[in-house]
């Protein structure tokens, strides 16, 4: 039997794929450090490929362009774009559901919450966002296609979501 080596003790050797989200969550004067870390991390996993996110604003331009990092941005969904995330979301909870032996029909809810959409131009502007879009259809499909008007009620009822559903999965009594 071949014994088993911690990543650390090859870290030459290892691969794989690092996401470091939300420097812009990092207070200004922890920047720098923060850039140290990273550097440090590649230089130690040089065989890693590495994706590190942060609002535009947050950072300079070419903040790691030492490290050999590129920069791009991620542009709005347009509305097309909005409309297929949401068909294809739906199309893959559908697909989901039936492997689960639950088949269940979203079509019509996927064109239900693109109809809303455009009849609501705040929301809609929300969800141009791809990760408020997906959470947006997971909203729509559990409050039985009823959204939140304003950008305040939808960031309460996100957080009411995942709240449940956490507590739900830890066994937590829902009061």
């Amino acid at each position: 039997m071949g014994s088993c080596h911690h990543p650390t003790s090859y870290p030459h050797k290892l691969r794989g794929l690092v996401l470091l989200d939300g420097v812009d969550e990092v207070p200004n004067s922890k920047r720098g450090d923060a850039r140290s870390g990273i550097r440090a991390i590649v230089r130690q996993y040089p065989k890693c490929w590495y994706i590190v996110t942060t609002r535009p604003t947050a950072v300079g331009p070419g903040w790691l362009r030492n490290e050999n990092f590129g920069e791009a941005e991620i542009n709005p969904l347009s509305d097309t774009d909005r409309t297929e995330l949401i068909r294809r979301w739906h199309r893959a909870v559908e697909d989901e559901l039936g492997r689960q032996g639950r088949p269940e029909e979203l079509r019509p809810l996927g064109d239900h919450l693109v109809g809303m959409l455009a009849d609501n131009p705040a929301l809609a502007r929300l969800a141009t966002n791809p990760l408020l879009c997906a959470v947006m259809c997971a909203l729509h499909r559990d409050r039985k296609q009823v959204l939140p008007e304003s950008q305040g009620e939808l960031c309460e009822a996100i957080c009411q979501l995942l709240l449940h559903r956490r507590e739900a999965e830890a066994g937590i009594p829902l009061a």
